[in-house]
C-alpha cells in the first residue's frame, strides 16, 4: 500500500510538471493544489505515527516514514527547478511561491512529527 501511495504522489507530480511545461498560465492555481496534496500526504503520516506512539509502551516509538519525505523533496526539487527554468517565458511565480511554501510544509512535518513523537513517547502505557 505504501508504493502505491507513493506512486499516487507521483503521478501527481507528473501532473503538475505537465501542466507547468503545457499549460504554465494555470500552474499557479494548479500549484495550491498541489500543495494541499503534500499536506495531506505527510499530515496524515505524522498523526499516524504519533498515534501509534501513544499505544506503545512508554519509551518505545513508531518511526518516520523517511521515504515519504525524500520522495517529496525529490519532487520539489524537480517542480522548483522547472519553475525557475521557465519563469522568464511565463508568469509561473505563484507556482514557484507553492513549491517553496511546500518545502516549509516539509520541514514543518518533520519537526512536528520529531517533536509530537517525543512527547508521545513520553505518555506511552
Amino acid at each position: 500500500m505504501k508504493f502505491f501511495k507513493a506512486f499516487l504522489f507521483i503521478i501527481a507530480t507528473a501532473i503538475m510538471e505537465s501542466c507547468l511545461l503545457f499549460v504554465p498560465e494555470s500552474s499557479g492555481a494548479v500549484s495550491v493544489a498541489f500543495l494541499s496534496i503534500i499536506g495531506v500526504y505527510l499530515g496524515l503520516d505524522v498523526a499516524g505515527m504519533i498515534s501509534k506512539t501513544s499505544e506503545l509502551p512508554k519509551g518505545q516509538f513508531k518511526e518516520l516514514n523517511t521515504y515519504k519525505y525524500i520522495i517529496t523533496g525529490c519532487c520539489l526539487i524537480v517542480l522548483t527547478v522547472t519553475s525557475i527554468l521557465i519563469r522568464d517565458k511565463v508568469d509561473v511565480s505563484m507556482a514557484l511561491t507553492s513549491f517553496i511554501s511546500s518545502m516549509m510544509i516539509i520541514l514543518t512535518c518533520l519537526i512536528g512529527g520529531l517533536e509530537g513523537n517525543n512527547i508521545a513517547t513520553d505518555k506511552g502505557n
